[in-house]
């Protein structure tokens, strides 16, 4: 029997029921010391027959996330999210109270193509903030997690009104 704190019972079954290698994350867990929250990964071993033979899992170190994602410097308002095939929250850059471990999106269109592996670019009214946002989701290849960038609809919008303040008045002289 796995080790609780390593894979959960969910991850465990997913790996017997597929008959594929494929890695799989499990539901993060409870912040730790520190105020991180573990991501578990898993991969399981298969016998010559294809049963499972075993279970090789590991921790992903989140600093490495939270370290390289405001880097890319997305401004006032903007966010990257990590996420599950199935839309559970693995981390989010800034981190917002109570948003990991939970689906990021309701709206079945958008939960429609992610679940058909389709890569895109959505307006929605934020699950988290409320803001009107544009978020652009790309599905990581060979890997069951998909990263989402996002930015309020207000931050896209502004320099160019501010281009098009500036022109109007270039143009009133």
């Amino acid at each position: 029997q796995p080790d609780d704190a390593i894979a959960s019972q969910n991850t465990v079954r997913a790996h017997r029921s597929a008959a594929d290698a494929r890695l799989a994350f499990d539901m993060p867990a409870k912040q730790d010391a520190e105020g991180n929250i573990p991501l578990y990964v898993s991969r399981p071993l298969r016998a010559a027959d294809g049963t499972l033979a075993g279970i090789v899992g590991g921790q992903l170190n989140p600093d490495y996330f939270t370290l390289l994602f405001p880097s890319l410097q997305l401004g006032n308002g903007g966010a990257i999210t990590m996420l599950r095939d199935d839309t559970i929250v693995m981390m989010r850059v800034p981190p917002a109270p109570g948003v990991v471990g939970t689906h990021m999106v309701e709206n079945v269109t958008v939960r429609s193509a992610l679940a058909a592996g389709r890569n895109d670019v959505i307006r929605h009214v934020g699950k988290f903030d409320g803001l009107a946002r544009v978020t652009a989701f790309r599905h990581v290849p060979d890997y069951p997690i998909y990263v989402a960038v996002s930015m309020p609809e207000v931050a896209i919008t502004a320099s160019w009104q501010r281009w098009m303040g500036t022109g109007a008045l270039g143009a009133g002289i």
